[in-house]
């Protein structure tokens, strides 16, 4: 929800056959009606016809992008080109970093891209994906990440790490290191 081109509210939700299942509802400001507006909204374009509904997500999509234009380039850290690029994003970054750092004291070529920014992806992702042998993305979840990498960008093949519970810990992380041998 925008109000002088400034974004004050939040909402993401999905639909399933006749009904809609908010899954967050954010707001700057409370207690200003925003989380009702964007619910009203929601409802409102859930009654649109399909054409308008087509119309209304390309426009969407393309502001979506356009953000890319505004946020700074990925950062590598470690060699800008490689054996094997660990990708992480969210709470995973000190326990991958320490591990990435482990394996390039023992002379692997191993960097890290520690994702900020996910939607739109930095602009140089492609840039940075293709310096490299192979990617590994750890998640602590089922998968989200590697997912929507794929799909942005299927050119690359993207091996995954999953951790369902508690974080990474050096113990977990050592199935990394297998990686930039096969």
């Amino acid at each position: 929800y925008e109000e002088n081109h400034k974004i004050i509210g939040l909402i993401t939700y999905v639909i399933k056959s006749d009904e809609i299942e908010i899954i967050s509802l954010d707001s700057i400001q409370e207690g200003k009606g925003i989380g009702t507006t964007l619910i009203e909204k929601v409802e409102k374009f859930i009654n649109l016809p399909y054409e308008e509904k087509k119309k209304m997500g390309i426009a969407g999509r393309k502001k979506v992008e356009k953000v890319a234009d505004f946020i700074p380039e990925q950062e590598v850290i470690g060699e800008k080109e490689g054996d094997l690029l660990v990708v992480s994003w969210g709470g995973t970054f000190g326990q991958t970093l320490m591990a990435v750092k482990a394996m390039q004291a023992q002379g692997h070529k191993v960097s890290l891209a520690h994702f900020k920014y996910i939607s739109p992806l930095p602009k140089n992702t492609p840039e940075i994906f293709k310096n490299f042998k192979k990617i590994v993305v750890c998640e602590l979840n089922n998968g989200q990440f590697v997912n929507y990498l794929r799909m942005t960008y299927p050119q690359y093949t993207y091996e995954q790490y999953n951790k369902y519970q508690d974080a990474f810990a050096p113990d977990n992380i050592i199935i990394i290191r297998p990686k930039v041998n096969e």
